[in-house]
């Protein structure tokens, strides 16, 4: 998510003067697939099923993208702010990032068959 780190990062170095990049080490956490899930849960509580909806499919999504970057041995900041890892072991998959992309993508359009919503993107 280099969404939120980008903005964090300009303002830690326009205060500071220091170069500095915080990408992967705060939203790359744990801590914001909860959060979601937990709003997801408040909103469903509520009986609010469309926001629900919506903040659960943004923890999952998010935490896939987790996930994935674990994976590659990307995911430093995982267990943020509990525990800090300066160096995660690389698996070597980078060599299968188009079939594990590719698996993704099979996956999904047989959810969305299942389901019934492929007609919703024709």
């Amino acid at each position: 998510m280099t969404l939120p780190d980008i903005p964090l990062s300009w303002a830690y170095n326009f205060v500071t003067g220091a170069q500095g990049s915080f990408h992967g080490d705060f939203t790359h956490s744990i801590v914001f697939v909860l959060l979601f899930l937990v709003l997801g849960l408040l909103f469903y509580v509520r009986r609010n099923r469309k926001w629900a909806s919506i903040m659960t499919v943004i923890s999952a999504g998010w935490f896939m993208h987790l996930a994935l970057d674990w994976i590659y041995g990307g995911g430093k900041g995982f267990l943020w702010p509990l525990l800090y890892i300066p160096y995660v072991p690389s698996w070597n998959l980078y060599a299968f990032a188009p079939e594990i992309d590719a698996i993704l993508l099979v996956l999904w359009i047989v959810h969305e068959e299942v389901h019934g919503f492929v007609r919703d993107y024709f």
